[in-house]
């Protein structure tokens, strides 16, 4: 931030803020996506601690959909954010922790992508694995998928949509990106499956319950 661009690897940020959650509509839970990954969750930590030297944010929800893994992190603080969409937005909470001023950069980074930095200094490979959560009205059986960066979503789909014509969402469903049947899993994490011959309204209501993909199911594809 604030023009969201690769960091330059020359500069040294003004912090750095981990994202625990997402406020936005049907977004996955982070206690499933970090399940018992303390270990690379704590390494990727200690790794960006030393490479900066800088805070270390890493914000969590002050009620549903918090992750344990992230709350019991050392050598970061701890934040937790309440309230309805964009509050996990990451601009947001920037203003709120640290606002940006004149020539000042904050890095950010998704928990996902923390857990493979730790798992990069652990074990000494890249992993692309992710879990993405399939969610929408038109989809049927709702669920997480085990994953690698860029897979073809084609199975993932396959049987289990209710409408022919499918809009799909990478991301979600306010600023995520539209792409096809025959896409790809890309850096985002949620794929969201609507009939695009009917007309979607979001109301961010509290009674709606953004909070969690419907299962915490988990389905291999590779």
């Amino acid at each position: 931030r604030p023009y969201s661009v690769v960091p330059n690897p020359d500069t040294t940020p003004k912090c750095i803020i981990v994202s625990g959650f997402s406020s936005a509509p049907l977004a996955p839970d982070y206690s499933v996506l970090l399940k018992g990954l303390n270990k690379e969750l704590q390494a990727g930590i200690d790794v960006l601690k030393k490479m900066t030297g800088v805070t270390i944010h890493v914000n969590l929800p002050a009620k549903k959909g918090r992750a344990d893994e992230l709350a019991q992190l050392q050598n970061a603080q701890i934040n937790t954010f309440e309230g309805k969409h964009p509050c996990g937005n990451v601009s947001v909470q920037i203003e709120k922790l640290d606002p940006i001023n004149k020539s000042e950069r904050v890095w950010y980074l998704d928990a996902q992508d923390l857990v493979a930095i730790g798992r990069l200094f652990l074990e000494g490979k890249y992993d692309t694995t992710r879990l993405v959560a399939l969610t929408g009205q038109e989809v049927s059986h709702p669920q997480y998928y085990k994953v690698k960066r860029g897979a073809s979503i084609a199975s993932m789909i396959y049987n289990n949509t209710t409408a022919v014509e499918l809009r799909l969402i990478s991301g979600n469903v306010l600023s995520g990106t539209k792409i096809e049947k025959e896409g790809f899993v890309t850096r985002r994490f949620k794929l969201k499956a609507d009939d695009k011959r009917k007309a979607v309204d979001i109301v961010l209501d509290k009674d709606e319950g953004w909070g969690a993909s419907s299962t915490s199911q988990v389905a291999n594809k590779f």
